[in-house]
């Protein structure tokens, strides 16, 4: 559930992007972009991280229950995504 959550709040920092172009953009249009580029992009990153999370997740329950070949490749699988 957690990890919804953190999804939604990220979604939230991107959608504050867009406030801060519209709230910088009075002051020059440049700050404004910069602004809600870096902004959006922390949101993005930080969404990604969760996603990349709910994966992980999905791996590990599948390998709690696995055995031999499978299991072999499920932690392969799941170290390969730490990596990434």
């Amino acid at each position: 559930m957690s990890i919804v959550v953190d999804i939604v709040s990220h979604i939230g920092i991107v959608a504050l992007a867009a406030t801060l172009f519209l709230a910088f953009s009075p002051f020059g249009r440049s700050l404004g972009t910069a602004g809600a580029f870096w902004r959006g992009a922390e949101g993005t990153i930080l969404a990604l991280v969760e996603i990349s999370n709910l994966v992980l997740l999905a791996v590990a329950q599948k390998y709690a229950s696995a055995t031999g070949a499978e299991a072999d490749s499920l932690e392969s699988l799941g170290r390969g995504l730490i990596l990434v």
